[in-house]
């Protein structure tokens, strides 16, 4: 493959003026944002607004290789920012609109004297404006429909995103990534000792984000749903990414996730699989009974860290099938467990050709079958293991399984979860 056709496959902002250039009327993306009206976004709009923010980036002085900070709730504008930054080259650094003080502090410096875009209602809170004013970034807010009913203001010397978006369409500013393995993100990482960092990911690495929709059962007339941050990789290679490489229809993204909410929007929306990670099952499953229990379209619940004691019972409930995965994106690591094929409990193994994992001790050697270890991962054929952090064990036929290792007994053998018995439907656990 040329080098022009790598770029094409794997910068963003190119993706985005394929399909603009396809079909700019083709719905992409609806943020849900109730009680305000949602927001639907098209191809079109995304190559519209990441071209008119680019432009403004660069008259702002950055360059490719500054990095932008994005601190935004689940906005089109999140979108959009994303786009502006491939155009340019301009790694992007997700900032958890929740963090403050000195994380916040923290992860502002990690954009290294580049730019940050975020909303008015995180700089409305001192913890966070006091900060941001801090860092010296140049910075940009959006003025958000939920700000504007609080009659949110900021201060007047940082730029209106919004005034970017509504002025006239301008020429293309043009493509400016080069080289696939340069940076795309700068994603803040807690290290295997618990220290922060930032691992850069490349934009070949797309290559393998691609690839995930297929390994987890994604149709192309699917509606993706997620509520989990897009600050958060998960959210982007299972909502963000999906529908801009035609994977699935379109997907329908929350402001933020609500457990109450979760089946009436799916009903609302026609959702037919969504993202669930750590205890949003179990958030959900605690909830009494409703009508919108089996009201919904959803077939499919695409989960890190199903529990093993509800997974069956949760699908007998709603009336879904539930595949379990495992990825990261800064350590390339993959693997899935399909619907109905591998043990309950089990987040499955790496695809064949794709990706090679192996459980390690503390010096690299492979551990035994059911003997805890650290995860490690590699594209397949590739040399070197790159290391995730994460403690695992592997069953006799292959399968993981997140675990924890017991205090000072690093080799004890782990008993595995055996499959879930069918629980009983009701929702009788606490709210």
């Amino acid at each position: 493959m040329s080098r022009h056709s790598q770029l094409d496959q794997a910068v963003l902002s190119r993706i985005v003026a394929a399909e603009a250039a396809r079909g700019p009327s083709r719905l992409v993306y609806v943020f849900e944002n109730a009680p305000h009206p949602p927001e639907r976004v098209t191809a079109g709009d995304l190559a519209r607004a990441g071209n008119q923010i680019a432009l403004a980036f660069r008259a702002a002085g950055l360059r490719p290789g500054d990095r932008v900070a994005v601190m935004l709730r689940n906005h089109p504008e999140f979108v959009h920012t994303l786009v502006a930054n491939a155009k340019l080259g301009l790694p992007t650094v997700p900032v958890d609109p929740r963090a403050r003080g000195e994380r916040l502090a923290w992860l502002l410096g990690r954009a290294e004297g580049g730019a940050l875009v975020t909303a008015d209602y995180v700089v409305a809170d001192p913890a966070a404006g006091d900060v941001i004013a801090e860092s010296g970034l140049t910075t940009w807010v959006l003025s958000t429909p939920e700000g504007r009913a609080e009659n949110l203001d900021y201060p007047s010397g940082w730029g209106c995103l919004n005034a970017i978006l509504t002025g006239p369409p301008r020429p293309d500013v043009g493509e400016h990534v080069t080289d696939p393995s340069g940076p795309w993100m700068a994603l803040p990482i807690t290290g295997p000792t618990g220290e922060p960092g930032i691992v850069e990911i490349p934009w070949d690495r797309m290559s393998l984000l691609r690839a995930v929709p297929e390994f987890l059962g994604y149709r192309p007339d699917d509606v993706a749903y997620t509520g989990l941050t897009l600050a958060e990789s998960n959210a982007l290679v299972l909502a963000l990414l999906p529908p801009l490489v035609r994977a699935v229809d379109h997907s329908v993204i929350s402001r933020r996730f609500t457990k109450s909410r979760l089946w009436r929007i799916c009903v609302d929306h026609g959702v037919t699989t969504w993202a669930s990670v750590g205890e949003t099952a179990n958030a959900v499953y605690s909830l009494p009974t409703s009508e919108d229990d089996r009201a919904h379209m959803v077939r499919l619940v695409v989960s890190c860290g199903m529990p093993a004691a509800i997974w069956r019972a949760f699908e007998e409930r709603y009336g879904v099938s539930v595949l379990e995965w495992y990825g990261t994106m800064e350590g390339g690591a993959f693997a899935v467990n399909p619907v109905g094929v591998g043990p309950v409990g089990s987040f499955g193994k790496p695809p064949a050709g794709l990706v090679e994992m192996d459980v390690v001790d503390d010096h690299g050697n492979p551990v035994p079958d059911r003997i805890l270890g650290e995860l490690v991962a590699r594209p397949a054929g590739a040399d070197g293991w790159r290391r995730t952090g994460q403690e695992v064990t592997r069953d006799e036929d292959g399968w993981l399984y997140a675990a924890y290792r017991p205090q000072d007994e690093p080799d004890v053998p782990v008993d595995l979860p055996d499959p879930a018995p069918a629980f009983p439907r009701p929702a009788r656990l606490s709210a």
